[in-house]
């Protein structure tokens, strides 16, 4: 496994993670998930409930799949294909007028626009790199090293998976230091 691959696999891993734990970490921020499904409004309203569990059961076989190396590029194949699968979805719902909204990784984000389908089709690169890196002989990061690497991976999962509140982090300095 190469450097490369960790860290793809790592990124997509603390991805999904996040965006589980965001939609079920608590009934307020399922049902909000769930509501948010309104925006495809070929879904009918009896089968937002399967459908949010389907996505999250999804979310769910990609994390396990990249965790374990011998499954690893298919939770990369997954998740290219679930990403690529939402996207198309919420340009549908936009191209026919209406708004879809971000509960990607809990709480209401706002309507999904161009941010977050460039982020969906970074995480669907990183997919395909991982999983083409798979395919490269390279030596195996030890344990130092691939602990660095999934460190740095868990953080770009963060930025790719909260950008709003990464650039309000960055851009609105505290006032109350001296």
């Amino acid at each position: 496994m190469s450097s490369v691959e960790l860290v793809c696999r790592g990124v997509i891993g603390f991805v999904m993670a996040l965006a589980i734990i965001g939609k079920v970490s608590g009934h307020e921020r399922w049902r909000e998930f769930r509501a948010s499904l309104a925006g495809f409004t070929w879904l009918p309203y009896q089968a937002r409930t399967a459908v949010a569990a389907l996505v999250v059961a999804a979310e769910a076989a990609v994390l396990v799949l990249v965790a374990v190396p011998a499954t690893a590029v298919a939770g990369l194949a997954l998740g290219g294909l679930l990403l690529t699968g939402i996207s198309l979805a919420v340009l549908a719902a936009r191209r026919a007028g209406h708004e879809v909204r971000c509960n990607c990784f809990g709480g209401d984000a706002g309507p999904i626009g161009r941010a977050e389908l460039i982020r969906n089709a970074i995480l669907v690169l990183i997919c395909a790199l991982g999983a083409t890196a798979s395919t490269a002989a390279a030596a195996t990061p030890g344990p130092v090293a691939g602990g660095l690497l999934l460190s740095c991976a868990a953080l770009a999962a963060a930025a790719l998976s909260f950008p709003r509140e990464l650039r309000f982090a960055l851009t609105h300095p505290r006032r109350d230091l001296p």
